[in-house]
């Protein structure tokens, strides 16, 4: 198993590549492991997302920095959560 550090930085590279520095609408959903939009925005109402989210300005959807995703990940692997 790959160290925690090692395995950040290397989901961290392959997210920002991907996605960008932000993640959002359904790729956030998927990443995170939510069906669709709706499944995501439930769940924040909800106060079940632990990553910070954000909606920026003239947007309607939330969306997430792309290393706070990577971290939340990697967290959710050592408590066996994913």
């Amino acid at each position: 198993m790959k160290r925690r550090d090692e395995l950040y930085e290397e989901l961290k590279r392959d997210l920002v590549a991907q996605h960008g520095q932000m993640i959002g609408g359904s790729e956030l959903a998927k990443v995170l492991g939510y069906n669709s939009v709706v499944a995501l925005r439930k769940a924040r109402l909800r106060g079940a997302i632990s990553i910070p989210l954000f909606t920026p300005v003239k947007r309607r959807t939330s969306f997430a920095l792309t290393v706070d995703v990577a971290d939340w990940l990697v967290e959710q692997r050592d408590k066996g959560g994913i």
